[in-house]
């Protein structure tokens, strides 16, 4: 994952860059997109969908988070929220360039950034809207396997993101 400076449409800094703590809030009705836009692969769409809300416990652990009942019943979840982050080796499409005053390391900083173009409910699935979730092992290797291909929208809510140009290929 890249970090992601995300702003409200006025470009006040969200303050931090941890993806839980700016997750973005989804509807049941965005969820259950979410879902209808995984295929089956080595899992299925409930394996896919439990292993992305962790299993309904209601923490962080996933790339999402959500309330429900353990089992398949995560289409019944609620207090869905979902990690704001971009994926590693992934596509994203610019549209516009800053150099951005914010704090990375502890220190206050001026970093080149790219603003990455956002994708509401009506156009996941269309085009580059979405990303594949990647993961990387202890040994460093690359895969886009983590429960077999699961894919999410380049979605933050009504705010925008910024990826720092370092993090960009």
């Amino acid at each position: 994952m890249a970090p992601v400076h995300v702003t409200d449409m006025s470009g006040f800094w969200a303050g931090t860059y941890a993806e839980n703590q700016i997750a973005t809030k989804l509807t049941n009705a965005e969820m259950l997109r979410i879902s209808g836009l995984q295929t089956r692969d080595a899992y299925d769409i409930d394996q896919k969908m439990n292993w992305a809300m962790w299993g309904g416990r209601d923490t962080w652990g996933g790339v999402m988070r959500a309330s429900y009942p353990n089992g398949d019943r995560w289409r019944e979840a609620t207090n869905i929220r979902m990690i704001a982050s971009v994926y590693a080796g992934q596509w994203v499409e610019i549209i516009g360039r800053a150099n951005i005053k914010t704090r990375w390391d502890g220190q206050e900083q001026v970093i080149p950034m790219s603003e990455i173009k956002t994708y509401p409910p009506a156009l996941w699935g269309r085009g580059n809207s979405m990303q594949v979730v990647t993961s990387v092992s202890a040994d460093n290797v690359h895969s886009e396997q983590t429960k077999g291909v699961v894919r999410l929208p380049i979605y933050f809510g009504n705010r925008r993101a910024w990826v720092m140009d370092r993090w960009l290929a």
